[in-house]
């Protein structure tokens, strides 16, 4: 499916799961944060109340042969979260590539449990101009999150979140529209697993009528992940399980001419050392061909792949983006040392991954991790596709940096991103 990357901005931070408190500058640096086991209710420092903020809230943005500008959605969120790795919320219709679907997680609370946490739909039809706010889901009220939005060929839209509907326990669902944008979702369930509730989407629209999934149980003892395959009358294909980490760290990708489908993941090459990412892709979403390794967490330098990851196809070819930051064998990792993001292709670079952006590309900022969240100075990437008559071969990579600007904080204890 095609996927193009688009400026999107909502007011949140990446899922707080660092265990390490506000330092200051001079001690942060020899530190390292540890990942906490995952629940989907993990919530960060309170960073603001629920109210809009002002235009100088939004960071400068230096251009050079594009042009941005910011887009508000006009709905904010106390609950401040909303990926545990790189977000999967915008899709682009194919047939109309002013039509866009974002999706992101809201809650009107500013603390507690947020037992209204629900996922809000939105729609543009001019490029992402403007926003309307369409439909929450589940329109029955219960609590939800971590979505993901793709969609179909014929320009439908479908989420996938996890959540507890119809009295079942929390697992990841599948939401269809009846039409394209008009919020009115059908929901189809996957059920569960021996192992428990795999509570983490992507989803990835496969045709007309049909999309692959991966999804993940959180706290896992054997980096349960599962591949699923579904369609628009919940009819599944039964989860398949693979060696694959948990909480988000993995990404789709469909070349429909070849039938190529792509899946990029982390994943530990052993119980004990964490950090690595691999690539496997499959022509009839049941045998796989081999595994390849992308990246493997290297001892001497204590580089791996903590969490952000992203994959897109430029015809059958798949091209991946990941960040590559300091860590231990155990996962640990060290939030402020300088960081980076890594391009890997079979065209490019004879199959090496190859050096996007560092600290000598990207002005440094320290990341405090304030807020725990799981972030380094530079993290998050994704990846995707131009395209229209004039180019459909450009590839456009973001990521997330963190800036000296603090936001309004002297201390510089906030997220600097």
């Amino acid at each position: 499916m095609l996927r193009i990357a688009t400026v999107f901005l909502t007011i949140f931070s990446l899922l707080c799961l660092g265990s390490v408190q506000a330092q200051n500058k001079a001690n942060i640096v020899n530190k390292t944060a540890k990942i906490l086991t995952l629940t989907g209710d993990e919530v960060s420092t309170q960073s603001h109340n629920v109210v809009q903020p002002t235009k100088t809230d939004y960071p400068d943005v230096v251009s050079g042969i594009l042009d941005f500008e910011f887009s508000p959605l006009d709905l904010y969120s106390g609950y401040d979260l909303q990926s545990n790795g790189t977000p999967d919320e915008l899709w682009q219709d194919p047939t109309d590539p002013n039509n866009l679907h974002a999706v992101y997680m809201n809650s009107q609370q500013t603390g507690g449990t947020y037992s209204d946490r629900t996922i809000t739909y939105f729609n543009s039809f001019d490029g992402g101009m403007t926003w309307f706010s369409i439909a929450n889901i589940p329109s029955t009220g219960e609590k939800s999150g971590y979505p993901s939005v793709n969609g179909f060929d014929n320009g439908t839209e479908m989420v996938a979140c996890h959540t507890n509907t119809n009295g079942t326990t929390t697992r990841t669902k599948i939401y269809i529209d009846q039409s394209p944008g008009s919020g009115t979702f059908d929901e189809c369930d996957p059920g569960s697993v021996t192992d428990g509730d795999p509570i983490w989407p992507r989803v990835l629209g496969i045709g007309n009528d049909s999309y692959a999934f991966v999804s993940s149980i959180s706290g896992a003892p054997n980096d349960d992940a599962y591949f699923n395959t579904g369609d628009v009358n919940c009819t599944f294909s039964g989860y398949e399980q693979y060696l694959g980490d948990q909480a988000e760290t993995y990404s789709l990708a469909y070349d429909e001419d070849s039938g190529t489908l792509g899946h990029l993941y982390l994943a530990n090459n052993d119980v004990t050392v964490a950090g690595n990412l691999y690539y496997r892709e499959t022509n009839d979403f049941v045998t796989w061909g081999p595994t390849k390794t992308l990246w493997t967490f290297d001892p001497v330098d204590s580089l791996g792949v903590l969490r952000g990851c992203d994959l897109v196809m430029l015809g059958s070819t798949p091209y991946a983006v990941f960040e590559v930051d300091k860590m231990t064998q155990d996962g640990s990792f060290y939030p402020a040392f300088p960081s980076s993001i890594y391009l890997w292709s079979p065209a490019v670079n004879n199959g090496e991954p190859m050096l996007l952006a560092d600290s000598n590309s990207v002005p440094y900022g320290i990341n405090y991790n304030s807020a725990n969240d799981v972030t380094t100075p530079i993290c998050r990437p994704t990846i995707g596709k131009s395209t229209g008559a004039l180019n459909n071969n450009g590839l456009f990579v973001a990521f997330m940096a963190a800036t000296d600007q603090y936001m309004g904080d002297p201390n510089g204890t906030a997220n600097t991103f």
